[in-house]
């Protein structure tokens, strides 16, 4: 499951930044990029999504559907990747050492 977010500030309340994910995620979004992301003591994202861990898949949706809804609502959507299964997938290594 990722979590969903309108814009990196919602992010930002929510969970730790570090040099390199802030590079990514100028670069990539909004877009298809889920980072993984731990989430501040203070953070409003249910224990249940990130299944009593630390960490959450965060991404900032590029589809306009998704853009719009998540403006009008206060808080992110938990919701699993919709790849195309003739989309390539872009967990691979070689792929990351690529860019």
């Amino acid at each position: 499951i990722i979590c969903h977010f309108k814009n990196i500030k919602s992010i930002e309340e929510n969970f730790i930044f570090n040099e390199v994910a802030y590079i990514l995620a100028k670069k990539f979004w909004p877009g298809p990029l889920t980072l993984i992301l731990e989430k501040k003591e203070s953070s409003n994202v249910c224990h249940i999504l990130s299944n009593q861990k630390k960490f959450v898949g965060c991404r900032i949706p590029q589809h306009p559907v998704a853009q719009k809804l998540l403006e009008k609502i206060k808080f992110p959507i938990a919701a699993p990747s919709a790849n195309l299964s003739r989309k390539m997938n872009f967990n691979s290594r070689a792929i990351l050492n690529s860019l």
